[in-house]
């Protein structure tokens, strides 16, 4: 009973020390009342830095430190520019003719006097080199006359020869007189390059008016793969396309010529003459001595070694030596291959070379269709073939209309047929020769200007 007294005093004195201790604890909190709103007072600075016053202060000016993002700003500038500056300094560092006056006597000394008349030079003036010969390799010159201002003067080139060409000498002419030419060392392969609206191309006149062109020479370092797509192209390698009272006097070219074009006029020598009405114009003593290559398929091209196609004008005393093939469908011949005009006159001309391939082949023409046509005292000591030999001849492919043909042979190894005809023309003295010696023989005796020369046909002047 003692024992569970004393307990029991025990437990109470322990309640009371406790109940004691809490009453002093709580004091301490209730007599200092301004701590409970320094709390608060001391939170919000501390709440403050967080936020970023001193420790995001750094984050705020990151910005400014990502403003190098601003930086491709200003780099992207100059961006833009840069095309801007290659495509000034091209042409200024290929042009080549910086700080050049035209020649104010109009003689060409250098050629970066030449590239200076091609680009700026008057389209009536009068020219002449002065230079046995001129380098133009990286001289981006422009092409003399327009088609609203074609080049209406004279240019006298002096013999001299060019070298390194990169385009037409002259895009227009009319009425113009080119003279004394010779071209060597230059190799163009033209595509997409050439502008939509120019489908005729020639190395020297693109397009000529009226113009007489006499003593060019195109060397047989000269290779031309010129293509335009687009149908009736002309390709010439000295002429693309001409027309009106044209002369063209001693054009001799021993080039590579190659074209993969649509429908296409091309000749090493002239592409497409349509000549004048009166018969005024002439194309005389050119010769083809090179390889011309038309490799289009089933465009009705007209490749020809001294005109691709000519309609009313004089083609005399012309030769060709060189090989000439054609894989599309088109008129292809050793002279001319479309003769179109209604008073065409072929005469004294000459095929030694090679010809092959075609619709319609012929070592003089392949393909005549008009009736005022005229063909005499012509010769092919050269073979002439095809798939087709209905219309493949040593003379012409095939004759169409009411043409006279008169006093022309052939070998009898050139080609099995002379010629083809299917309309009314006129044939008169037409014959196979065992050889060529014998064919120039033959052909002397009506009046024919051929000879031989050591084991080699040739026209005489």
């Amino acid at each position: 009973m003692k024992k569970a007294i004393l307990i029991f005093l025990a437990l109470t004195v322990c309640l009371c020390l406790v109940s004691a201790c809490g009453k002093t604890a709580e004091p301490a909190p209730a007599s200092s009342g301004t701590p409970a709103d320094a709390e608060p007072a001391e939170e919000t600075p501390a709440e403050e830095p967080q936020e970023g016053v001193p420790a995001e202060e750094t984050p705020v000016d990151e910005p400014p430190a990502e403003e190098p993002v601003e930086e491709p700003t200003p780099a992207e500038e100059p961006a833009p520019d840069e095309p801007e500056a290659p495509a000034e300094e091209v042409p200024a560092s290929a042009t080549g003719f910086e700080g050049v006056a035209l020649p104010a006597d109009g003689v060409i000394h250098t050629a970066a006097e030449l590239g200076k008349v091609l680009t700026d030079g008057d389209a009536a003036g009068s020219y002449k080199v002065d230079a046995a010969q001129l380098d133009m390799t990286g001289i981006r010159y422009g092409s003399l006359g327009r088609e609203d201002a074609p080049f209406t003067g004279t240019f006298d080139f002096g013999g001299c020869t060019l070298k390194g060409l990169y385009q037409p000498l002259f895009l227009y002419t009319s009425g113009a007189q080119i003279a004394n030419l010779k071209i060597a060392d230059t190799k163009i392969v033209n595509d997409d390059e050439i502008p939509e609206d120019m489908i005729r191309w020639g190395l020297v006149v693109s397009d000529a008016t009226d113009t007489k062109i006499s003593d060019v020479d195109v060397a047989d370092t000269v290779d031309l793969n010129v293509c335009i797509w687009s149908s009736d192209a002309c390709v010439g390698g000295i002429v693309g396309h001409a027309g009106g009272d044209c002369e063209f006097v001693r054009l001799t070219s021993a080039a590579k010529v190659t074209t993969e074009c649509m429908k296409v006029f091309v000749s090493p020598i002239i592409a497409w003459f349509e000549g004048y009405t009166t018969m005024t114009s002439v194309v005389q003593d050119c010769v083809f001595t090179g390889t011309l290559d038309d490799t289009a398929v089933g465009n009705d091209s007209k490749v020809g070694g001294i005109l691709g196609a000519v309609g009313n004008a004089t083609v005399s005393g012309c030769a060709n030596y060189g090989t000439i093939t054609s894989t599309d469908g088109g008129q292809n011949a050793g002279v001319v291959g479309w003769a179109c005009g209604d008073g065409y006159l072929i005469e004294n001309c000459l095929n030694a070379g090679t010809v092959t391939g075609g619709s319609f082949t012929g070592g003089i023409i392949g393909y005549s269709n008009r009736a005022g046509g005229e063909l005499s005292l012509c010769l092919n000591v050269g073979a002439v073939s095809a798939d087709n030999p209905a219309n493949t001849g040593a003379i012409g492919g095939l004759i169409k209309n009411s043409e006279t043909w008169s006093y022309s042979y052939w070998t009898e190894d050139s080609c099995e047929a002379g010629y083809n005809n299917i309309g009314s023309a006129s044939i008169t003295e037409f014959a196979a020769c065992a050889n060529a010696e014998a064919a120039v023989k033959e052909i002397s005796t009506v009046g024919g200007k051929f000879a031989m020369d050591g084991g080699k046909v040739v026209v005489q002047p």
